[in-house]
C-alpha cells in the first residue's frame, strides 16, 4: 500500500520562510565577529605564506 499525500497549505510554508529567515538574519548577526576574526586569521596564514 503506497499512499503519496500532498498538502500544499500556503499559510504554514509562508510562516516556515518568515521563520527560517528571522533566524538566519538573528545568527548571521552572531555569527558575523567569528567569521570576520576567521578570514583575518587566513589572510595572514596566507600572506606568511606568500613571503
Amino acid at each position: 500500500m503506497d499512499i503519496n499525500l500532498n498538502l500544499n497549505v500556503p499559510a504554514i510554508e509562508k510562516l516556515i520562510d518568515y521563520s527560517a529567515s528571522g533566524i538566519g538574519s538573528v545568527a548571521g548577526s552572531m555569527l558575523a565577529p567569528w567569521k570576520a576574526s576567521r578570514d583575518g586569521k587566513a589572510r595572514i596564514e596566507s600572506t606568511k605564506a606568500d613571503i
